[in-house]
């Protein structure tokens, strides 16, 4: 139907336009009236629908339908109709969007610790799921098998050989490649709720065999879950039964094998150094060495973190030169160039030169400075947000004569790398000497007024750090100042950040006594009576911020009246403020606080108009 409005054309000589209003359809009108059922009537109605997008929206709230119709009509009713749709194999749509919602399902009813509830997991809903890993959609079986991997964790150790395992052995003996690799997937899920023993008499059997599977896509996944084996069992076992077959398939024929084993050799590696055994060596050395690109790339991202596990041992030397060959990419190295190399070497430096001692700086430094002027702005960046660790390895002499040039070249670098340093700079300052820390006071001046308040975010949470690394008096009447403008800086975010370290600030301040402490806690009583709401909000998040901080008298003395007045502030967004401190912490008020007041206060705010503020008061 069409309704032909006028659009002025008396006046405008404008034509008409052609409005179309539609009708509401059957199907709405049902859906409308089906609202007013129970959720568990309209829930059961709706999956039984032959209509797709009713089973669909049914299936979104079936976890709270289950909760109101409870335990038993959950089994009796909602279960079957629930198997069912898992069963046509018409439907993959709904019976993927069935498959995502009946994790929650599950979760719901592990987590209600009634047996009944449990059992209803384990004999029908997993059986369920443990069907459809055969079925014809690539997508359905991947769904039930995520599906089962997220239900494994809330499974206790008990249901594992009875009600797991016999999935896993079925598919790790399956004539189709995707079953085994779906075992393995269970596999990898399971192995910690086992347990070492159990995963011992029953899992590495067969993960022993998948390792020496004639495809490619098995062995693939073994060198992906055996970390979390490895992890599962420990030094003595990894190295007895695991090691041999992840040297095997290090060599394997496959790259992609021998890249899955370079992304678990770390895992693996952890274990066997526990057992002093050091066989993995040599891997790692072949891997580095590897034909393919895309192996020697995942075995470098580990070499920092390699090199660090065996640091005690003069075989890893070979190691170390490899990485400084990597870095600077020099004689007949090229060969394993890869555009993403340095910055491997970047990420890693830290945990290379903790591993070599800072007696070695001296050795790493040209690399460390080749890495900082490098081209790619992401090489920068990462050496950025760790200048502060190498500044802690390597001490206050050789970071104020190597590391002061980098730092101000990064503070003048892009943005995205600068705010690396930014990040830690409280921590790059407490490393160098005083006199050296006070020519950077007018820099965090300075960055304080940057415009981009993110900038000035990072530095309100590291103002009680400089608080400590600036201890002479004129310095902390600078930071005082600072810290006064972020009080009242224009962007809320900044503000709030402030308040949220308040409590360490004054406790700095408080030590001296100074006219500076004074000001600073005028300011903020003067937040509690500010004519703008967001001023008094924040007066009470910065009460929160110095609870348990500050002396407990001086507290309740100076800044708890002003907070409890608050609770009849005509802005329900402080008041919900007042409610959440009073409802966590009413119960510590001394005996010399106003404790009545507080109490008649809470009683107040839990009868207030307002939803929120009745919600906060019960935030214990």
């Amino acid at each position: 139907a069409r309704l032909y409005e006028s659009m002025g054309e008396e006046r405008s000589g404008k034509k008409e336009f052609p409005v179309e209003i539609r009708k509401e359809t059957e199907e709405e009108k049902q859906l409308a009236k089906d609202d007013e059922l129970p959720l568990i009537e309209k829930t059961l109605k709706h999956l039984r629908s032959q209509v797709t997008t009713h089973k669909v929206h049914a299936l979104k709230e079936l976890t709270e339908a289950c909760k109101q119709g409870g335990l038993q009509r959950t089994v009796d009713e909602m279960l079957p109709v629930l198997d069912g749709i898992l069963n046509d194999e018409q439907g993959e749509y709904v019976r993927n969007t069935t498959i995502e919602n009946v994790v929650d399902l599950a979760v719901y009813l592990l987590k209600l610790s009634e047996a009944a509830a449990a059992n209803c997991v384990k004999q029908k809903i997993l059986p369920g799921l443990y069907k459809l890993f055969r079925d014809k959609s690539s997508a359905v079986t991947f769904s039930a098998t995520a599906a089962v991997c997220a239900i494994i964790p809330h499974l206790q150790q008990d249901d594992m050989k009875p009600v797991i395992y016999p999935f896993i052995a079925s598919l790790a003996n399956d004539e189709e490649d995707q079953q085994r690799a779906q075992a393995l997937e269970l596999i990898k899920s399971s192995a910690s709720i086992f347990g070492a023993a159990l995963c011992t008499e029953l899992l590495v059997p067969h993960f022993v065999r998948l390792a020496a599977d004639p495809s490619y896509e098995t062995r693939k996944e073994v060198a992906c879950c055996i970390g979390s084996v490895c992890t599962v069992l420990g030094p003595e076992q990894t190295v007895k039964q695991l090691l041999p077959l992840f040297t095997k398939l290090v060599a394997d024929e496959i790259w992609s094998v021998r890249q899955a084993c370079a992304e678990a050799i770390v895992d693996v590696a952890s274990q066997c150094v526990k057992a002093d055994n050091y066989w993995l060596l040599d891997d790692f050395e072949h891997l580095l060495s590897d034909q393919s690109r895309w192996v020697r790339t995942s075995t470098f991202k580990n070499l920092g973190t390699f090199i660090f596990m065996h640091s005690n041992k003069e075989k890893v030397q070979s190691l170390v030169e490899r990485y400084l060959a990597m870095a600077t990419c020099v004689s007949g190295e090229a060969k394993f160039w890869d555009s993403d190399v340095r910055l491997f070497c970047a990420y890693e430096f830290p945990g290379v030169l903790q591993a070599m001692g800072k007696e070695r700086w001296p050795e790493l430094k040209p690399i460390y400075l080749k890495l900082v002027s490098d081209y790619q702005w992401k090489v920068r960046r990462s050496l950025a947000f760790s200048l502060h660790e190498v500044a802690l390895l390597i001490g206050t002499e050789a970071a104020e004569s190597c590391l002061a040039e980098t730092f101000e070249l990064f503070m003048q670098d892009l943005d995205e790398v600068k705010i690396g340093v930014i990040t830690h700079l409280a921590v790059f300052l407490q490393v160098l000497s005083p006199e050296t820390r006070l020519k950077y006071l007018g820099l965090i001046k300075e960055l304080l007024e940057d415009p981009n308040w993110r900038v000035r975010k990072l530095l309100t949470k590291q103002m009680s750090l400089f608080n400590k690394t600036f201890d002479t008096a004129d310095s902390r009447t600078t930071l005082c100042a600072l810290f006064l403008g972020l009080l009242a800086d224009p962007v809320a975010s900044v503000r709030k950040a402030a308040c949220k370290i308040i409590g360490e600030v004054f406790c700095v301040f408080a030590q001296v006594h100074s006219e500076d402490f004074a000001k600073l806690e005028d300011t903020v009583l003067e937040f509690s009576t500010h004519k703008q709401f967001t001023y008094r909000q924040l007066f009470v998040l910065a009460c929160e911020g110095m609870h348990g901080k500050i002396e407990q008298h001086e507290f309740e003395q100076k800044f708890l009246p002003p907070l409890l007045k608050l609770h009849t502030d005509p802005v329900p967004n402080v008041k919900v403020f007042v409610a959440r401190f009073l409802s966590k912490h009413i119960d510590a008020l001394s005996a010399n606080a106003p404790v009545d007041v507080a109490k008649a206060a809470l009683q107040e705010l839990q009868k207030d108009s307002d939803p929120d503020v009745i919600l906060m008061c019960s935030m214990r």
